[in-house]
This record gives structure tokens, C-alpha cells and sequence, in this order.
């Protein structure tokens, strides 16, 4: 039974803390809901195949593998994260449950109750949302998107090939400098942090969007937005004036409209209802988007454009086993207060995060431009594998280098150019040098454990920040 409970738990955290290219999304079937008595019985059966692999004895586990992950592939359905409210064919499934309770420093106790609508509903038109209260700053907060599909989906609207209509409005926190990939801002678990959390605003957000995908692996994205962010008592936003001044705004407003294309040949993934984790990486994924608002259209205060590009491909290195990189590169082209400037993405929990930075605080930097990088080498085992005594716990090496250099210029920069907001209190201009991060680990401890030992390399001198830590993540590796 203690298995079976240690199984449900990893299947459980996997749903938040998935790497694409070396976890395991959230398993998904057609048709009925899930019986976790079956779906545990089968995770033990996959681990005992595994092993048997390992001993070379089930040569054709690789095989029917791809088949079952083929399977996932083409039929999304169902996740540890909702509950369905009929047991088959269920029209609306209540979640996700791991947003359910949550806490940060401006709302204090957070309670949220939300769901979406199935394709057993209706196959072309999907409803989700949610309504979630704050005790500590006593409002409500609010999200309602509705979803056309032009193709008759199965289950939900994320099933590949996308080509949907989508309109959001919405009304919620805005944590500066945190987005993480594949988690919601409010799941419960990184509600616990390594540091105070208090670069927290008011956000209202109206929104079009419409996207296609197309089997080549090319997808669009276009949408209009316009967006109200409202100053809280974390976050001030004092305008300094020509005159040398400053006066305190309650909130800004800014219009955009925004194209993402998106490159990824031979791509092949595993389907959730909210994210894709890619399996194979081999191939390269190319992004680029540019997004653009002109002061006065909507009510826009400011003019805006963005233009950002990535890259990101697994390299093997023979024997060595392979590298996962990721670059990224973008530019504001235009002067703007510091919430539409560049803000590097924060890790601030204690559970590994794709293309996050560990040690960094958020809102620590702020930038017009920037390059960076993120590196991280599996090993395979290659050393550990050639040590008699550490040979049998099959654990693996990792090594991962991410770093980001940028840059502010001269005219958002508030010390120099007026009308702009002052910048927040440890919140700096970077310097010719780059912020790095190196770490070392260990995955595959016992098959679904993952330990990082991360050092900040450079701004050491910062207040209030971690200059090195331990970060973990459980996932299933092969």
C-alpha cells in the first residue's frame, strides 16, 4: 500500500513540476475516468518492465512504450488535476485541485474553485474558469475564457491540431518576475518560497486570440489584448515627472497586439489538458514573436513593441549522453514604465523549474534587452555507471549552466530619462556581466528523484539573496 500511495504522490507532483524532454506528463485515457487502483497497478507493472530492460531482459519494452505514449499522444483525456463530475463521458470536470488553497503575502489564505467544460459537451465550444477569494486583501478575483474549435475535438480543446478561436476576461494577481511554464501562479506547493514574495499587482486583462497548427510543425498564434495593471501595497508605481517630482498612479493601461509563430519539425509530445511536454528534442524548436501597442488605441498610456526569438534542441555527445539548450534573446524597442520592461524569470520555490533561475529574485533585474541561456547535460550515469559500488543505484549525473545577460538603456532608465515609474527597492540595472547559475546533481534516486546543489556565480554582493540552495524535483526518468 505504501507503494501505491509513494506512486499516486509522484504521478500527483509530475503534474507541476514536468520537464519537457526527461519527465512524464500526467497520464491520460479515453473514455472512462480513471481508476487509480488500475492506473497504480500498471505504473508498478511499467517500473517492473524497466528494470527487467535494464537486466536485458525485455528487449521489447522501448517498443511497446513509444506505442502506449503514441497512445497519450493522439488521445488526451483525463488528469490527477480535475475531477470529473460524471464517471463516463463526464460534460464538466472540477479543478485544478491543486489550486484549490493557496497563499501569498498580498491575498494571505487563498481559496479558489473553478473547472472547464469536456468536448462531451459540446466538441467545438469550451467553457473554463474560475473565482477565487484573498482573506488577507478581501477581494475576489476571476477568470472566464471561452473557446471555439474549428475541428470537432475528443475531449478538449489542447488536443493537437489546434485551430481555435479564444476570448479571456479576466482579474487577478500579477506576480512580477514569476511565470512558471507548466504550474498555475496559485498551485499550493509553491506557495512555499525561499524568500518573501512581495512583487505582487492588480492585473485585469481582456483578450482574442487565434491560433493553428499544422502537422509540419509550424502554428500561429495572433491576439489582441488590453490590459489594466493596478498598483498594490507591495508595488508602487511613482512616476517621476520633468521636473524632478514624483506622483503615486493607482494603474496604467496598455493595448497590444501580438504575433507568436512557432517552428518544431517531427515534433511528438505528450498531451494534458493544459500543457504538451515534447519527447523528443532532437529535433529543433524555433520561436519568434513580436508584439506591438500604440499610446491612445484602447486607451493604451504607452507605446510598445517587443520582439523576442528562442531555440531550444537536445545535442548528444556519444557516449557522454546529451545537452538540452535553450536560447533566448528579445528587445523593447520602446521607452516604458519597469512592469513592461524585461524581467528575468524567478524560481522563488524550492522545486526545479524549466527555463527559470533558481537564485534569482524576482524583479532583481530589470532590462530593455537580453540574451541568455540554459544548459543542462545528463550524463546518463556515464560515471556513477562505472563505479562498482555506486554502479547499483543507477543514479545519474546532471550538470546544468543557465545565465542571462541585458542590458537598460539610457531612456528607461527613471535615474535618467522623466516620466517613468521609479524602480523598486532592490530592483537593479545589470552590468556587463552576466547573471550566472551553475548546479550539479543527481537524478533517477530511486527511479522518481531528481537533487540539484545550485551556486549563484555572479552578483553575489545583492541583499537578502541565496547564494546557493538544494532544489529538488520528482520525476520519471529513463
Amino acid at each position: 500500500m505504501m507503494i501505491r500511495l509513494i506512486l499516486f504522490l509522484i504521478f500527483f507532483v509530475l503534474s507541476f513540476s514536468a520537464q519537457a524532454g526527461d519527465s512524464i506528463g500526467e497520464i491520460e485515457e479515453v473514455g472512462d475516468s480513471i481508476s487509480y487502483e488500475r492506473l497504480l497497478s500498471e505504473i508498478e507493472q511499467l517500473l517492473s518492465e524497466i528494470e527487467a530492460y535494464e537486466r536485458g531482459e525485455n528487449l521489447t519494452f522501448w517498443d511497446n512504450l513509444t506505442l502506449e505514449t503514441q497512445k497519450m499522444w493522439d488521445n488526451p483525456n483525463v488528469d490527477f488535476l480535475y475531477i470529473p463530475i460524471k464517471r463516463t463521458n463526464s460534460p464538466f470536470d472540477l479543478g485544478p485541485i491543486n489550486s484549490i488553497i493557496s497563499g501569498n503575502k498580498l491575498e494571505g489564505l487563498r481559496l479558489r474553485v473553478g473547472g472547464m467544460t469536456t468536448a462531451h459537451l459540446n466538441k467545438h465550444w469550451f467553457v473554463n474558469g474560475f473565482a477565487a477569494y484573498g482573506f488577507r486583501d478581501e477581494k475576489w478575483k476571476y477568470r472566464t475564457e471561452l473557446t471555439y474549435s474549428f475541428t470537432p475535438k475528443k475531449e478538449h480543446p489542447l488536443e493537437f491540431p489546434i485551430h481555435s478561436l479564444r476570448v479571456l476576461y479576466e482579474y487577478d494577481i500579477n506576480k512580477l518576475g514569476q511565470r512558471y511554464l507548466y504550474a498555475n501562479q496559485d498551485d499550493v506547493i509553491l506557495s512555499i518560497k525561499r524568500s518573501n514574495d512581495e512583487r505582487t499587482t492588480y492585473l485585469r486583462k481582456a483578450e482574442m486570440a487565434y491560433k493553428q497548427e499544422f502537422h509540419s510543425g509550424f502554428s500561429y498564434d495572433i491576439s489582441v489584448r488590453n490590459t489594466t495593471e493596478y498598483a498594490t501595497r507591495l508595488v508602487h508605481f511613482q512616476q517621476k515627472k520633468s521636473d524632478e517630482s514624483v506622483i503615486f498612479l493607482e494603474n496604467y493601461t496598455m493595448s497590444e497586439a501580438e504575433v507568436k509563430l512557432r517552428y518544431a519539425p517531427n515534433e511528438k509530445f505528450l498531451q494534458t489538458r493544459n500543457n504538451r511536454f515534447s519527447t523528443n528534442l532532437d529535433s529543433p524548436i524555433f520561436t519568434l514573436s513580436h508584439s506591438i501597442g500604440q499610446k491612445g488605441f484602447l486607451g493604451a498610456d504607452y507605446t510598445r513593441n517587443f520582439t523576442e526569438i528562442g531555440f531550444r534542441k537536445h545535442f548528444w555527445i556519444s557516449n557522454f549522453g546529451y545537452a538540452d539548450v535553450i536560447l533566448k534573446a528579445g528587445k523593447v524597442w520602446d521607452k516604458v514604465p519597469f512592469p513592461l520592461l524585461i524581467i528575468p524569470n524567478a524560481n522563488l520555490s524550492y522545486i526545479i523549474q524549466p527555463e527559470t533561475y533558481t537564485l534569482m529574485n524576482a524583479m532583481e533585474f530589470l532590462n530593455d534587452q537580453y540574451a541568455s541561456w540554459d544548459v543542462t547535460h545528463h550524463f546518463n550515469g556515464y560515471m556513477f555507471s562505472r563505479t562498482p559500488l555506486l554502479k547499483k543505484l543507477k543514479w545519474r549525473e546532471v550538470v546544468s549552466f543557465r545565465g542571462l545577460y541585458g542590458g537598460l538603456s539610457d531612456k528607461n532608465n527613471p535615474d535618467i530619462s522623466s516620466g517613468l515609474f521609479l524602480f523598486p527597492e532592490r530592483s537593479y540595472q545589470m552590468t556587463h556581466i552576466p547573471y550566472m547559475e551553475l548546479g550539479v546533481g543527481l537524478e533517477n534516486i530511486l527511479k522518481i528523484l531528481r537533487v540539484d546543489y545550485v551556486w549563484r556565480l555572479t552578483y553575489r554582493d545583492h541583499p537578502n539573496i541565496d547564494r546557493q540552495g538544494v532544489r529538488i524535483r520528482l520525476q520519471a526518468t529513463f
